[in-house]
Formats: C-alpha cells, structure tokens, sequence
C-alpha cells in the first residue's frame, strides 16, 4: 500500500470509529466487560471495523440502520458486528456484514431466546415461527 493510499485508511478508519462511537453511545458506555457493546479499537490496516454486541436488543433494524449509515461515504469498507455469547453460554461465531449496498447475515437465531425472537418478528409484522428454539 502506498503511503498516500495508508494514510487515507487511517483517516478514513478513525472518521469511521468516531462515528460508530458516537451512535452507540445512546447505549451506555463502550466497554467490552460492562458495557453492551464494545467497538474494537485497534486499525490492523483493513477497510472493516468490528462492534462486539453483548446485548440483543442492539441488533434492532434502527441500530443496525444507523450503524450501516456509517459506510455512506466510504466505499469498500465494512462493518462487522459480532455476538458475544450471554450468560455465559456457548455460541457458535456468527454475526452481520454491514456493507455499503448490502447485509451479510450470519446470525444463528435458535441460539437466541424464544422472548426475543418474538420480539423481533413483531418489530418486522411477522407470525411466529412453528419451528423449536433451541432453551
């Protein structure tokens, strides 16, 4: 990478970061031991930036909305949202890619409990699934 082209990532990654801060905020403070989220702090030089989620109701469509508003102006970057696994409980990685023209869901919604999958199906005016979820 050149120098021109590394220091436009930078600037880019740090206008980025300051935004994903900023809309998360509203949620209490970004700390990956207390908080609900975290926003990971560190640029390893790649067009992406990665928000740990430990509270589901963070991956409403008006967080997710705002949060991919974010990528408005930069081209070819992404924002990858993770799950931290609640309660202690085991969780396969999944999560969403929050692109420009575009979401990438890799959520693996039976991991998630049966209250707030309903709550998420209201939100959109969608019947209840019939099919098990994991407990």
């Amino acid at each position: 990478m050149s120098d021109h082209a590394n220091l436009q990532q930078q600037c880019d990654w740090l206008r980025m970061y300051r935004r994903l801060k900023r809309i998360l905020r509203v949620f209490g403070p970004d700390d990956w031991d207390l908080g609900r989220y975290w926003v990971f702090d560190e640029n390893w030089g790649s067009n992406q930036h990665v928000v740990t989620i430990m509270d589901l109701a963070l991956l409403s469509p008006e967080v997710i909305t705002s949060l991919r508003r974010t990528l408005t102006d930069f081209d070819n970057w992404e924002v990858v949202i993770t799950l931290d696994a609640l309660g202690g409980e085991s969780w396969p990685k999944m999560g969403l890619y929050l692109r420009q023209h575009e979401i990438i869901d890799g959520l693996h919604r039976s991991y998630f409990p049966e209250i707030f999958v309903i709550y998420i199906m209201r939100m959109h005016g969608l019947a209840p699934l019939t099919t098990r979820l994991r407990r």
